[in-house]
């Protein structure tokens, strides 16, 4: 004789049929489970600007036996995440993006990292993390001009004061940046 359901009067396991029903782990058993996949869209060649979108492609699982509800994509660096709450068996498509920031060119990459959370049987389970690294095209460049405050001069010992202009014209955050002049007997 099989396991006696409780509520069953009878101990014949038709509980159904006396007007019972259950529904629950207890009843139904087997694995619960969600996993994450993200791709990306690479940037276009040439230097990467501020404000750039990385687009990203998430790919959602349902790894176990039960529907899953609550389903959320916990990714700090991206925004405009759209997927849906609720994922039966399979896997669904979702999207996000992020917007490049000047740390993140400066840094020559953008490290993204994602899980996905949801509920099953009123449990909250998460994904491992995925994480995808998005290169950045780095373009330090610079610009120096110099003029001086006279278009001409006459005579010997004139004063000349010149004025050094130094621009950076790349996209990349210039450190520590020094200034020289050739010209014998200048000081800056």
């Amino acid at each position: 004789m099989g396991a006696k359901i409780s509520g069953d009067d009878d101990e014949i396991g038709d509980a159904l049929d006396e007007g019972m029903s259950f529904v629950g782990p207890s009843i139904l058993a087997g694995p619960v489970g969600i996993a994450i996949a993200t791709s990306v869209t690479p940037l276009p060649a040439g230097p990467s600007e501020v404000g750039d979108i990385i687009h990203y492609n998430f790919t959602v699982t349902n790894t176990g036996n039960f529907p899953l509800s609550a389903v959320v994509i916990n990714d700090a660096g991206a925004q405009s995440i759209s997927c849906p709450s609720t994922l039966t068996t399979g896997s669904m498509p979702c999207t996000g993006e992020h917007a490049v920031t000047q740390g993140d060119i400066d840094l020559g990459s953008y490290v993204n990292t994602a899980t996905v959370t949801g509920v099953a049987w009123g449990d909250s389970i998460t994904s491992s993390a995925s994480i995808v690294t998005t290169a950045l095209n780095r373009a330090p460049a610079r610009a120096v001009a110099k003029t001086a405050n006279a278009a001409s001069y006459s005579n010997i010992g004139d004063l000349l004061t010149f004025t050094i202009s130094a621009t950076n014209t790349g996209n990349t955050t210039l450190g520590t940046v020094s200034v020289s002049d050739a010209l014998p007997g200048v000081t800056l």
